[in-house]
């Protein structure tokens, strides 16, 4: 992205992580993500209004939108001939994004301290979390291994047998 000097795309919210660049976003209009699309997600919402919604819309408000994509040329002529005039509303557009600017780690130390004084517990059950965590990382726990190995090694075994073998390495 510190590389582009325009991002064109339609709904994204990648486009703020660009606009907090100050650089230039071109939006090529979507009415049927917001018509059909969300409407499937939401039917009992009028989604076609959420078009003119920032957390919604990926900040269209800041940038050009284009309805077709022949006017994309005409548009990124004029982001790069007049780059002080976007993204549009940067001070709106800096208070949207930016909390608490020049403050914000303080406020999130704080707030961590509050809820550790709290001795405030996360919702998941057990270590759900923590192997999530895990998890995410690519991280396989080795018993795991072992049982996809067995599975494997097994499946031309008499079902008892390997039902057996597997139930000994099984989490508890």
């Amino acid at each position: 992205m510190a590389a582009s000097d325009v991002m064109i795309t339609c709904v994204s919210g990648i486009s703020f992580e660009f606009l907090a660049l100050e650089r230039p976003v071109i939006y090529i209009d979507t009415p049927k993500f917001f018509s059909h699309y969300l409407r499937k997600l939401f039917p009992t919402q009028d989604t076609v209004s959420w078009a003119d919604r920032m957390s919604v819309n990926g900040g269209r408000e800041f940038g050009i939108l284009v309805s077709h994509p022949h006017e994309l040329p005409k548009a990124v002529e004029e982001v790069l001939s007049h780059p002080e005039l976007y993204p549009r509303r940067k001070s709106e557009l800096l208070r949207y994004l930016l909390y608490n600017p020049g403050e914000g780690t303080k406020a999130a130390v704080d707030q961590i301290a509050r809820l550790l004084e709290q001795r405030v517990r996360s919702r998941r059950p057990g270590d759900q979390g923590w192997g999530l965590l895990l998890q995410m990382c690519g991280y396989v726990p080795v018993h795991t291994k072992i049982l996809r190995k067995m599975r494997h090694t097994f499946l031309s075994k008499p079902r008892k047998l390997a039902s057996r073998i597997l139930n000994r390495f099984r989490s508890k």
